[in-house]
């Protein structure tokens, strides 16, 4: 009988205690709602509270998958901690030669590009930068080059698209190459017309007009309304494939695609636009950079808008051409080795891991998100956005994500929930691949949340259902 108490004695007091661990153990809530569709999918999801790190929600949080554009969120805070939110890009216009008294420039007009995305954008910038800078060419004295104008985009590595990338973005207007001299998003748009079904349409224009560049087009009218065109093309070139299916009867189709060789198409832009405004070169546009007869001159240095708008809008409209020119500049900034992928990624790793945050199962290969080799864990993301939240760059950064149901890629994302309104998020999505992560900021409390799926089974409109319901659940608790 002194036994069976005892036993009984010794059981309450580890139960006493395993409930008093319990109790002081972070809160942890499985998603519930699994609909059929995420039967075998691979999920990672954590939810935390940004002020005390309370883990309030968790699935497979230390799960690394395909994190899709997401991966914006990651490149841009790194940019906003290391090169700060005043920084800006900077294109220099120099020349190699001596300018006479009669305005004769006798030496090669240079455009050195320092990787501004936003040269000509329709998102920012001035898109008549180039009649600027004939003004201020003209106003240097400058009425004759005899040498030629010359593009140099060497401050970025050779290699414009990451080595992951897939064949079937390459050449598209959503995955341009990057350059370190870039311009007007490095996009244009192919115009074709078409007639009736089962002929070739017509090729009419390419909006802006590029010198020399080229289109063969194997799209088919079909007899039914079906948009499939597909380009392709690769960096550098000037050609360009049409492939797919388009509907009939229609005129001034536009079918958007990369600017093959954007450093080029600037030295040609302004050598074309210079005699309107009564300069005259002698020389040719290239993109060949030959060494300088002299040490270089500046005439004049040409500035990007500041680094926080710019991130803005790569955030709000999840542009992959910002977000990769981006992350180029962290390796140009911040290595001694040059400006390539492997630097820039080396460089966001070592700035987190410094900072205690666990990089070693992390695979990063480009800074947009479009590689599909790209492999984080919700548990990185939301470490990193509670970082940011107590950063000095918070308010820039907390900005550049845009109000889920109101506006930006996530203007449709929580419309008619409770949530709609107070989650500021990035959205992440590609074949198989649906992410969200950001903050809930809901009365006193405010969650960071990482929630990303990989592999589900039946239409993407169910997953956003189901992460919908785990965030509603999540900003309960």
């Amino acid at each position: 009988m002194e036994l069976n108490i005892r036993r009984i004695f010794s059981f309450v007091i580890i139960l006493s205690a395993v409930c008093r661990a319990d109790a002081l153990a972070p809160q942890r809530t499985d998603a519930h709602y699994h609909p059929d569709s995420l039967t075998g999918a691979r999920i990672s999801l954590l939810v935390k509270d940004v002020n005390t790190g309370r883990t309030v929600m968790e699935e497979n949080p230390d799960l690394c998958v395909t994190p899709a554009s997401v991966t914006k969120i990651i490149t841009t805070a790194t940019a906003l901690e290391l090169l700060g939110p005043d920084f800006r890009f900077e294109t220099r216009i120099a020349h190699d030669g001596t300018i006479d008294s009669t305005g004769t420039l006798h030496g090669n007009l240079y455009i050195i590009g320092g990787g501004d995305p936003t040269l000509g954008s329709s998102f920012l910038g001035d898109r008549n930068f180039i009649n600027s800078w004939c003004r201020k060419i003209r106003a240097a004295g400058i009425r004759h080059i005899t040498g030629n104008i010359i593009a140099d985009s060497r401050c970025y590595d050779r290699c414009a698209i990451p080595i992951s990338w897939c064949w079937e973005d390459m050449g598209t207007h959503y995955a341009p190459g990057v350059y370190g001299l870039s311009a007007y998003d490095n996009a244009c748009a192919i115009l074709l017309e078409s007639g009736a079904p089962g002929t070739k349409p017509r090729i009419i224009g390419i909006y802006p007009d590029i010198p020399g560049m080229t289109i063969e087009c194997n799209v088919s009218v079909l007899p039914r309304y079906n948009d499939s065109v597909y380009v392709f093309g690769v960096p550098r070139e000037k050609k360009r494939y049409l492939e797919g299916g388009m509907p009939a009867n229609r005129n001034r189709y536009p079918v958007r695609c990369d600017i093959g060789n954007p450093p080029l198409y600037v030295a040609e832009s302004l050598h074309s636009q210079l005699p309107t405004y009564g300069v005259h070169c002698d020389g040719r546009p290239t993109d060949t950079v030959l060494p300088p007869a002299r040490p270089l001159v500046t005439l004049f240095t040409y500035e990007s808008t500041d680094l926080a708008e710019i991130i803005r809008k790569t955030n709000f409209k999840s542009n992959n051409m910002y977000a990769e020119h981006i992350f180029r500049q962290l390796g140009l900034k911040l290595t001694d080795s040059g400006s390539s992928c492997a630097h820039s990624a080396s460089v966001i790793r070592g700035y987190w891991e410094a900072k205690g945050i666990d990089f070693s199962a992390v695979r990063i290969d480009d800074g947009s998100g479009l590689s599909p080799q790209n492999a984080y864990s919700a548990r990185l993301l939301t470490d990193i956005l509670c970082a940011m939240r107590h950063s000095p760059n918070a308010d820039a950064f907390v900005r550049s994500l845009p109000i889920a149901g109101k506006e930006g890629t996530v203007a449709g994302f929580l419309r008619g929930t409770p949530l709609e309104g107070k989650v500021r998020a990035k959205s992440g999505s590609m074949s198989n691949v649906q992410c969200y992560a950001g903050y809930i900021t809901d009365g006193g409390k405010e969650y960071a949340f990482a929630i990303l799926v990989n592999f589900y089974g039946q239409e993407r409109k169910e997953i956003r259902r189901a992460i919908t319901s785990w965030l509603t659940e999540a900003a309960e608790l």
